[in-house]
C-alpha cells in the first residue's frame, strides 16, 4: 500500500514495464492520507483507464487501487474525482 501524506499536491506516477516489470494482475493501493491534492498518472507510454476519466483522489482518506492488465495497461478502481 503506497500511503501519501502529502501537504501539498502530488502525483504517483505508473513506471513502464522497461522501468519496473510488474506482472500482470499486479494490484497496487494508493491512499490519500494527507490534505493535498492526490492524482495518478501513467509515464510517457503507459495507458490508464479510469471511469470517467478521473484520475484524483476525492478527499483525503480516499484510496484506489491500480491494476496491471497489461504490458504498460493499468485500470484505476476507487473514490476518485476529476
Amino acid at each position: 500500500m503506497i500511503d501519501m501524506q502529502n501537504g501539498s499536491a502530488a502525483t504517483v506516477t505508473i513506471p513502464t514495464d522497461s522501468s519496473v516489470a510488474f506482472p500482470t494482475g499486479t494490484q497496487i493501493i494508493v491512499q490519500r492520507g494527507g490534505t493535498a491534492d492526490l492524482t495518478i498518472a501513467g509515464a510517457s507510454g503507459v495507458t490508464v483507464h479510469a471511469s470517467g476519466n478521473e484520475l484524483k483522489l476525492r478527499v483525503r482518506y480516499s484510496s484506489c487501487v491500480l491494476i496491471k492488465k497489461a504490458a504498460n495497461t493499468w485500470t484505476v478502481i476507487g473514490d476518485m474525482t476529476s
